[in-house]
């Protein structure tokens, strides 16, 4: 998290990938109040991998103990020392040149962002959200912050709840958790295009092999797709996910089609994990986030487990389950395959 501070102030400056400085107030993201400073004084800037400063004031911006050259952009540096208008009150120190990341600022009572230090920090710190990120830590979490990669949309849930829908987050929005409140900065990083080479990788193209002891206390998950054998080794919410994927060997067995396959109610869920609902959800959650940080190459590897109102299911439409060294149950890409097609063909014929 790319920070400058305020060594009069006690302020640390977070910095975005584009970041304004000036006079203009609504317009820049730090204000600077000083009559001698520009309405667009400096641009600080991420840029093939580097911070880069700019100046584009009449009064001029010191980097250092140089004047910056208008409109020229140069690298800055751990321990630089930037002056507007070269006024000792407007110097900035050169802390932090982290990449750009989208943040959560710690917030005062008074509903200011808290003061920062020069040093280790007086009270909270800053937080660098990842795309799948559980709060205030992934033991006892109270909330899941969840990121959107292709709208670039941040979400949050609150485990502690009663199940609901996902709520959409904007900068500046408010958060709270661990009795502290917390406000969301976004990086503004926009992401190059990729060109897309190769089929995209759904949650559903993926082929998944539990291994279960026979006193069912232990659960080891191996994942497969179209180019690679992910093992995710041995955690406790894995046999939340087999427990799931048995639900659905039952609907298939039944003959339901796909899209309805292994829909289960929480309270059947509950009473079969012997779980409360706070338990529960942090397992799902727990789960959800493993493969969103591990099966990178998954667009949506984070709906691992789908939720809907008061049901939960297992995404993976193919699967083998072994207890011991014994095959359980399975269900294979063909059967799942010709189901969907089975779908798409009565659909057709009701149209």
């Amino acid at each position: 998290m790319a920070f400058l501070f305020n060594q009069q102030t006690q302020v640390q400056c977070y910095l975005h990938a584009y970041h304004s400085f000036g006079r203009f107030a609504y317009s820049v993201d730090t204000l600077l109040t000083n009559p001698c400073v520009s309405k667009i004084h400096a641009i600080i800037e991420w840029k093939n991998e580097q911070w880069l400063i700019r100046d584009l004031s009449s009064n001029g911006t010191w980097l250092n103990q140089d004047r910056l050259a208008k409109e020229q952009p140069l690298p800055l540096k751990l321990g630089d020392v930037i002056r507007f208008a070269d006024d000792e009150q407007l110097s900035f120190h050169v802390k932090d040149l982290s990449p750009p990341a989208d943040l959560l600022l710690p917030m005062n009572d008074s509903g200011s962002e808290q003061l920062g230090s020069d040093t280790k920090g007086k009270g909270q710190n800053a937080i660098t959200l990842q795309p799948y990120h559980l709060l205030p830590d992934e033991k006892n979490p109270e909330i899941a912050l969840i990121l959107n990669r292709p709208a670039n949309q941040w979400t949050i849930e609150y485990i502690n709840e009663a199940q609901q829908e996902p709520r959409l987050l904007q900068e500046g929005d408010l958060i709270d958790f661990n009795h502290q409140r917390w406000k969301l900065q976004l990086s503004h990083l926009e992401s190059s295009t990729e060109l897309q080479t190769t089929k995209k990788v759904e949650v559903e193209d993926l082929f998944c092999i539990f291994e279960l002891s026979l006193n069912e206390e232990i659960t080891k998950l191996k994942v497969k797709s179209s180019h690679e054998v992910i093992d995710l080794h041995t955690r406790s919410h894995h046999y939340l996910t087999l427990s799931l994927a048995r639900y659905r060997v039952e609907d298939a067995k039944k003959g339901l089609p796909v899209t309805e396959q292994g829909w289960v109610n929480t309270d059947r869920l509950l009473r079969d994990l012997g779980v409360d609902m706070a338990h529960l959800n942090i397992q799902i959650h727990r789960c959800r986030k493993q493969f969103a940080e591990i099966m990178t190459k998954v667009h949506n590897a984070d709906n691992v487990i789908e939720r809907q109102l008061r049901q939960v299911r297992f995404a993976c439409g193919a699967f083998e389950i072994y207890k011991g060294h014994q095959l359980e149950s399975s269900l294979s890409p063909e059967n799942t395959l010709s189901q969907k097609q089975a779908n798409s063909s009565s659909q057709k014929a009701v149209t």
